[in-house]
């Protein structure tokens, strides 16, 4: 990569580039990506160089019974050459940021990614929900 990559918040209207994404990152095409992007609960960041698609975030709002609600990052992904990067770290903290943003005080990700993601998690704040557990949180003052 010649430049910073752009990290762009998806809406109503970025159904092609959720497809995009979704296609690069997963391998395949989305179902659903007007009703992803319809809803003020569902939330995407997209890493961009150009027009190629280098990772994303991807997460929802889970409302609690007791009335608080918890952001929940349901996908943290790059494309293989993107790895090692700092594009997730960078996704990672933007998606915290919109966490905050938004009043919550709580972020958590379930994750079997392995030590180099526990290691990115931790390094951005996160602590493990049980000791060498998967899930991780991030508790904003």
């Amino acid at each position: 990569m010649d430049r910073e990559p752009e990290i762009r918040r998806l809406g109503p209207g970025d159904e092609a580039l959720l497809d995009r994404a979704l296609e690069a990152l997963t391998g395949r095409p989305s179902a659903a990506p007007d009703l992803f992007l319809a809803d003020p609960r569902s939330h995407a960041l997209i890493a961009l160089d150009g027009d190629r698609v280098l990772g994303w975030a991807v997460g929802h709002e889970l409302l609690h019974p007791e009335g608080r609600w918890t952001l929940v990052l349901y996908d943290l992904r790059t494309i293989e050459e993107a790895r090692s990067s700092g594009i997730g770290r960078v996704l990672l903290d933007r998606f915290a940021e919109l966490a905050r943003d938004k009043g919550h005080t709580k972020m958590f990700l379930f994750t079997d990614s392995g030590k180099d993601a526990a290691r990115l998690h931790e390094g951005a704040g996160a602590e493990r929900s049980v000791e060498d557990g998967p899930g991780f949180w991030w508790v904003f003052d």
